[in-house]
């Protein structure tokens, strides 16, 4: 109690200096003409206000900021997915435009025959694709027959052994089983290709008294009654004199590339004629 009364007079004392102080920086002017009070608060104030203020405008700048970068975004991924669409687009015609001079040549060789053709679409192919068999978009009702000849510009590709209304099988010349009678060189040597089940074809029946080289062109002869005569098989890739048998090793590549094969055409009038 005692120590409380002996301090209060003294907080009365700094209370009523403080107030005094308070009362001449109201009275008290700067040169300037303004109050000494209000020189004070402005001191304190000011660097508050400017600290507020600089926030502010960050703040103010990084929105528009962040704004323009969403803006900027979706922008570039609106032109990424144009520039995607452009690129399929061009695709799309350079394929057309392919595929308009690829049917061009088979028009113009279509127009060599004096039996009727169709032109077909690879729809399928079995894997690997140079081994067993491709189905065509085209069928009974295009006039494919089972056993028609399959060929392109470059040669002969198969020959078609099963039918429905609007497809059609056809088995590769180079499936182990598929077979052509064919002539070699120009000494129009006979023989009969067979499939190895590989991108090959065996050539069977030469005597090994025959001139077979490699580079001998390939031909079909007609005699299997499937495929026209002349039209082109392959060429000699090797050829050898068997030692255990009379016949020689030939193999032949084929003319087409059955891999890369995209549209073929159907013979549907050839008849054989002996």
């Amino acid at each position: 109690m005692i120590r409380a009364a002996l301090h209060r007079p003294i907080l009365n004392l700094v209370a009523l200096l403080i107030f005094d102080i308070f009362l001449l920086s109201i009275q008290m002017r700067t040169p300037s003409g303004q109050s000494l009070l209000r020189g004070w608060t402005m001191a304190v104030v000011s660097p508050t206000i400017s600290a507020s203020s600089y926030l502010s405008h960050r703040a103010s700048t990084m929105w528009d900021d962040y704004v323009g970068l969403v803006g900027v975004r979706k922008q570039n991924r609106r032109l990424q997915q144009e520039n995607h669409q452009l690129r399929m687009e061009l695709q799309r015609l350079q394929q057309l435009d392919q595929l308009h001079a690829r049917m061009e040549g088979y028009q113009q060789f279509q127009l060599q025959f004096q039996y009727g053709t169709v032109a077909a679409r690879i729809i399928s192919k079995s894997p690997p694709f140079w081994k067993s068999t491709l189905l065509l978009n085209v069928g009974g009702n295009d006039a494919v027959r089972a056993d028609g000849s399959v060929i392109t510009p470059l040669g002969i590709v198969g020959r078609v052994v099963t039918v429905a209304p609007g497809t059609s099988e056809v088995e590769l010349i180079t499936n182990v089983g598929a077979s052509a009678g064919v002539f070699v060189g120009e000494g129009r040597i006979q023989g009969i290709t067979q499939g190895n089940g590989d991108d090959t074809i065996s050539l069977r029946y030469i005597s090994n008294q025959e001139q077979v080289r490699s580079g001998d062109l390939v031909v079909t002869s007609g005699t299997d009654r499937i495929y026209p005569p002349g039209l082109p098989v392959g060429r000699v890739l090797a050829a050898q004199n068997s030692t255990q048998q009379i016949f020689k090793d030939v193999t032949v590549k084929p003319a087409v590339n059955l891999a890369n094969l995209q549209e073929v055409l159907v013979l549907t009038g050839y008849r054989y004629k002996p």
